[in-house]
């Protein structure tokens, strides 16, 4: 049980913190309508603390992209997938051990001879690993990602793209399979995601030349779609990061509603918007650091 002393001690601390939470955040006439998260040496603070954050993770990035601490996984791009179909009132994909060889052999290609698309350099067509991989079908389509850090970002990104988004709901496959490989391509680390999609033919019926489809590789996402991506592929880190700026423009924008109540001498100065400045200035910071990081990952 707390004794007196204890209990007196705690009612100080809580009651500093208190004090304290409220000079921080909270606009009123004691701190002059400008909290301390967002003068100068509050802004400074987190700035620096941001950056630093940016660049320990920048500088661990690919390790964790191409490493032991990837998170892009068969099991996670097939459970992204059939999620997606699931929306779509789409039957799931089926993992076919036969189109994650090929997968595998058509990502093995791209490496050993340095390209990045659906045909090589030679002009082979992915189909031939289908048939390498003794996988006969009536319909297929391949899906290409790179450079992403988690499945479901790979997924996100697929579903943002027309054309990717047309081969994981397209209602005539039922099979699909993936292949995620590590390597270095024009001298840069690469991590590579390939899936293909598949149905076997009817039975008597052989192999349906001329239905093929392949998404587009190099496909054009849009800026709304990279952010989205880029929140599902940032590290804990990075989003404590974006959590602590978002709080400081919101602590700015309300302390802007209290304008008229700052000291007259600053409202003839910019001051007198000091809120909206410092509001916007840190949402463009979010938004920078998920664009920086969306720009990674490429289809």
């Amino acid at each position: 049980m707390a004794t007196k002393k204890q209990k007196t001690w705690l009612q100080k601390v809580h009651h500093s913190g208190k004090y304290h939470a409220r000079m921080t955040l909270v606009p009123h006439r004691h701190n002059q309508y400008k909290p301390h998260l967002i003068r100068r040496q509050g802004l400074m603070v987190i700035v620096v603390a941001v950056l630093l954050v940016q660049l320990i993770t920048h500088l661990n990035y690919f390790h964790a992209v191409l490493g032991d601490q990837a998170q892009v996984t068969v099991a996670g791009l097939l459970d992204g997938t059939n999620d997606e179909r699931s929306k779509a009132n789409l039957q799931p994909l089926t993992l076919d051990a036969r189109l994650s060889d090929a997968a595998y052999m058509k990502a093995r290609d791209m490496l050993d001879k340095q390209y990045w698309s659906h045909t090589s350099p030679s002009g082979v067509q992915p189909w031939k690993w289908l048939g390498d991989a003794g996988y006969n079908y009536s319909y297929a389509g391949e899906n290409l990602a790179r450079n992403f850090s988690t499945s479901q970002a790979v997924v996100s990104a697929w579903m943002a793209s027309p054309s990717h988004r047309d081969n994981v709901l397209k209602s005539q496959y039922q099979d699909v399979g993936f292949a995620t490989v590590e390597g270095t391509m024009n001298g840069h680390p690469i991590s590579l995601v390939v899936a293909m999609y598949g149905t076997p033919p009817v039975s008597g019926i052989g192999a349906v030349q001329g239905v093929n489809f392949a998404a587009p590789a190099s496909a054009q996402l849009s800026l709304a779609s990279r952010i989205g991506i880029g929140l599902q592929s940032v590290s804990p880190a990075i989003l404590s990061s974006i959590v602590l700026l978002l709080l400081a423009a919101i602590v700015a924008l309300i302390a802007q509603l209290y304008h008229r109540h700052i000291p007259k001498y600053l409202q003839s100065t910019w001051n007198r918007h000091h809120g909206l400045v410092k509001g916007l200035g840190l949402s463009s910071f979010v938004i920078v650091i998920l664009a920086f990081y969306s720009t990674y990952g490429q289809l």
